[in-house]
């Protein structure tokens, strides 16, 4: 996503104060919001944050799937990336995370 735009400001605003409201481990809010929307664009779309801040989800265009990355203090932990559900078209995105709502909370508590 283009920095210096009106929707990257918003969008930016927003992803910081959700983390900055949900996680008291001293991450920096505004780097890390950031870090995900540079990383949006042409081949990974961010989908957003999990309830609790402690993974963001992403919609990877090149292998049609969903994918569930940890935010550590210092920033995403793409070690433990992982696919939560596969073989999806960019149609079928909120469906596809609304199905998987509970398993992502579950899996922030693992």
């Amino acid at each position: 996503m283009l920095r210096e735009t009106a929707l990257f400001d918003a969008l930016h605003s927003e992803l910081a104060i959700v983390l900055e409201e949900t996680r008291d481990d001293g991450i920096d809010t505004d780097r890390l919001a950031t870090q995900l929307l540079e990383n949006d664009g042409a081949r990974r779309l961010l989908i957003g944050v999990t309830e609790d801040a402690t993974a963001i989800l992403t919609y990877n265009r090149l292998t049609n799937s969903i994918t569930r990355t940890p935010i550590e203090a210092d920033g995403l932990d793409g070690s433990r990336s992982r696919h939560i559900d596969r073989q999806r078209t960019e149609g079928q995105v909120l469906e596809s995370v609304q199905q998987l709502g509970r398993f992502s909370t579950e899996c922030n508590r693992r």
